[in-house]
């Protein structure tokens, strides 16, 4: 679980003059009732293209709308209500006004799209391997004699920043039917170093004006990274009367423009209203012009030429689409996004002028990534079921790399703010890509990791260290400033990313690394060292606001220094590599003096065993001393998966960790005991089945950070969906299981092969059916010399 420090969160609070985010923030135990003290994740799919990022809602609402980047900035009013217990409420508690959704009207029947009753929703993407989410809406409504289906098809074009919305009716109804698209934004470009919440947490403080042109409407806000400079800029605009002014304004900035525009509808209308909050001390604009939503839950959809709102706006855009018993079908809501209003102008019409061919060319974009992943022989070996998933896993992470840097996010969500690039997640999906064979990309991802490593020490980070996580941009978005698991982490994606590269390639790569590298290894592995345990140093560990010295730190530590042995060898740097094996050789001595029982080996609790014991095979590699030592340490991973797994435990929460290292346990004792191998195989794949069909999201495959198990013996995802973590390890657990010769891929140590014995055999070698045949077969040759020398005795 992300956990978020008190101390530095309560004075970014002060600060800012934000007190009730003290009460936001207390994010710390594993308590169930504060895993959603954030407000609930209010998101079942996604799209997206590295630079515009939705999330959307079961019920077809927008609820996350990131653009430029896919850390920042969050530019959609849109905030559930903290803790658990707002799941009860409507929206989340969200306030009715806030998101983007469609609202209907049937002959005086006004609703929202996002007000059906669940069973009646289905969502799903087109194709394990699409770009494009669909929500179903089942409508019956006797009193009007409505009768069909309306879909909802959402998509992002892979290239250019329009995201589009394509609705599609098979109503049965003698009434006229309009469909509106109403919208909150609130466009920001504020971002605060770690404390990741301002471009979300009170979206009355970030909003600037919107208008509307031509029926389109546009949110905007200039550019400013400080909130006073923002309002000092208000001041100047907040008086405007005319139209005219504030086209002329928009005109003269760069910022954030957010535009929308309604297609194919007839008697088409927008309007643009003040939503009646203006926050941070700001003044209200001179005008008075009604919201949006107000209007729109009167009925009042008439169009106003001009209309426009400082400080806080909403609009709708919409029009007519049933008449006399004839649907226009489909019909389209374009949502663009730019720096300038030209940009935004510019991908409007971009849209408007391809919009029978935008689905089809993203839908190949995302068939071409799926391909690629398809190419490897390891993928035909997958189940059906492991197939789709995967195929979502590798989509899904392919949205939050941000297309400018290559960082690459934990989630969307803001709630609770994971849209920053963890260097412990990051390393896996760099693997991941490497296996999937996305080389460029990950090498680009790495060196993402060596331009933000510290370069000097600052404080109490050594050189060679990282930040909790970052922006996109490379800014620090967490609070801690150093995580000494994420060192380890790094090192190991830096090494094994180099197996995948060829040629120069690969010359060019470790050229680049190696001097990070080599600061990590020295400053991290080798110097924070705590005198005590001969272990590393104390501090933070995987997020956890309690300084420590646990397997959590060991683990990716060990695994680094395991491996940058390879890479300093290769460079032919025989003194770091000695310095390497010695700190080894004493950190191996010390993980067993102190995490081990001598006899046994790692002995931790079923119930409540400490996490970071999952990684002694995976990341971590341990060289155990025997094969007794991995069976007892197998055993123990069965027995905490088949408590967390349990109805007792009540929810799921990185499980793929334990079940990737008993798959490499398994491997490890294949020529020892081979019944341990097979049972550690079975059990292994009978909780990644579970992993895979019963937990993540039906129809979009989506796993969030926590499943629940509910009542009725179902499981439901919570925390920041789609969590790319959890389904990029899973993925990979799967392709582990499928293929176990990967694992030296990525970096783990498999034994030799078993050599043909050059003297006799033993039944060992032979399968049950073997020997029986072969037993068959002695005893006919022996009928057989029998009969000749019976036959030469007659003769």
């Amino acid at each position: 679980m992300r956990k978020y420090f008190s101390s530095i969160f309560i004075l970014k609070v002060v600060c800012c003059v934000f007190p009730l985010f003290l009460l936001f923030s207390l994010f710390y135990s594993y308590g169930f009732s504060d895993w959603e003290v954030f407000g609930p994740t209010r998101v079942n799919g996604t799209v997206g293209n590295g630079s515009l990022s939705c999330g959307i809602s079961k019920w077809g609402e927008i609820t996350v709308l990131r653009y430029p980047h896919t850390s920042h900035w969050d530019q959609l009013d849109y905030k559930t209500l903290e803790g658990e217990k707002s799941r009860e409420l409507k929206y989340f508690g969200a306030s009715e006004n806030q998101g983007a959704f469609f609202i209907i009207k049937i002959g005086d029947l006004i609703f929202s799209l996002r007000d059906i009753d669940e069973k009646y929703i289905k969502q799903y993407y087109s194709s394990y391997d699409s770009g494009v989410l669909i929500t179903e809406y089942n409508l019956s409504i006797t009193q009007y004699g409505v009768d069909g289906k309306v879909f909802i098809k959402d998509f992002v074009h892979y290239e250019k920043d329009v995201l589009v919305r394509e609705v599609d009716f098979q109503l049965n109804t003698t009434y006229d039917v309009y469909l509106f698209h109403y919208q909150n934004f609130a466009p920001t470009t504020i971002k605060v170093p770690k404390v990741p919440f301002q471009d979300w947490q009170d979206d009355t403080l970030n909003d600037f004006g919107a208008f509307e042109k031509d029926k389109v409407v546009f949110h905007f806000t200039p550019y400013f990274s400080k909130r006073e400079d923002l309002y000092s800029e208000y001041i100047k605009v907040k008086d405007f009367s005319s139209w005219s002014d504030v086209l002329s304004y928009a005109n003269s900035i760069t910022g954030i423009f957010i535009g929308v525009k309604a297609i194919g509808v007839e008697n088409d209308s927008s309007y643009v209203g003040f939503d009646g909050r203006c926050g941070g001390g700001r003044s209200a604009p001179l005008h008075t012009s009604l919201s949006a939503f107000s209007k729109v839950k009167t009925g009042d959809f008439k169009y106003e030429p001009n209309s426009f709102a400082l400080c806080s706006a909403d609009s709708f855009v919409g029009g007519k689409v049933c008449e006399n018993s004839k649907c226009i079908s489909p019909v389209y809501f374009i949502i663009s996004a730019g720096r300038t209003l030209k940009e935004a102008e510019d991908n409007i019409n971009f849209a408007s002028q391809n919009i029978s061919s935008l689905k089809s060319d993203t839908e190949n974009h995302w068939h071409g990534i799926v391909n690629k992943m398809e190419e490897n022989s390891w993928f035909q070996k997958l189940k059906d079921s492991e197939k789709v998933f995967c195929s979502r896993a590798l989509i899904s992470l392919m949205q939050v790399i941000d297309r400018e840097t290559k960082a690459a996010v934990a989630s969307l969500s803001t709630q609770p703010p994971y849209a920053e690039d963890w260097p412990r997640d990051g390393s896996y999906f760099n693997i991941f890509l490497d296996i999937v064979g996305f080389t460029h990309l990950a090498r680009e991802r790495n060196l993402f990791y060596v331009r933000v490593q510290k370069k000097d020490e600052e404080g109490n980070s050594p050189a060679g260290s990282f930040y909790m996580n970052y922006y996109a941009d490379g800014m620090p978005g967490g609070p801690f400033d150093f995580e000494i698991d994420q060192v380890g982490f790094v090192v190991w994606s830096w090494v094994v990313h180099s197996f995948f590269e060829q040629g120069k390639d690969k010359f060019n790569y470790l050229k680049q690394i190696y001097e990070p590298l080599k600061l990590s290894v020295e400053n991290v592995f080798i110097n924070c060292r705590d005198e005590k345990t001969r272990l590393h140093c104390l501090t933070n560990e995987d997020d956890d606001p309690i300084p420590s010295i646990s397997m959590t730190g060991a683990g990716p530590i060990y695994a680094g220094l395991r491996l940058s042995m390879k890479i300093a060898e290769l460079m032919g740097d025989s003194e770091l590599l000695q310095k390497i094996k010695n700190r080894f050789e004493e950190y191996h001595q010390a993980v067993i003096d102190n995490f081990t029982d001598k006899t046994k080996g790692f002995v931790f609790s079923a119930t409540d065993p400490h996490q970071g014991m999952a990684y002694a095979l995976f990341p971590m590699g341990f060289r155990f001393p025997s094969k007794d030592w991995i069976i007892n340490y197998g055993d123990q991973v069965v027995k905490v998966l088949n408590y967390n797994f349990s109805p007792e435990r009540g929810y799921l929460l990185y499980e793929a960790k334990w079940i990737i290292s008993l798959i490499y346990a398994s491997e490890l004792i294949k020529d020892y005991s081979f019944s341990d191998y097979k049972r550690f195989r079975d059990i292994a794949g009978g909780f990644l089945k579970v992993l895979i069909e019963d937990v993540p999201t039906e129809g979009t495959y989506h796993m969030g950070e926590v499943a629940v198990y509910n009542k009725d013996g179902r499981y439901e995802n919570r925390i920041a969906m789609p969590h790319v973590w959890e389904a990029v390890l899973t993925c990979l657990t799967a392709i582990t299981f499928a293929e176990p010769s990967l694992l030296q891929k990525m970096g783990m140590e498999l034994p030799e092969p078993s050599q043909p014995k050059s003297k006799g055999c033993s039944s060992y070698d032979l399968s049950p059916a073997t020997l029986f045949v072969s037993l068959i077969f002695l005893h006919f040759i022996c009928l057989k010399f029998r009969f000749r020398n019976l036959k030469t005795e007659s003769n």
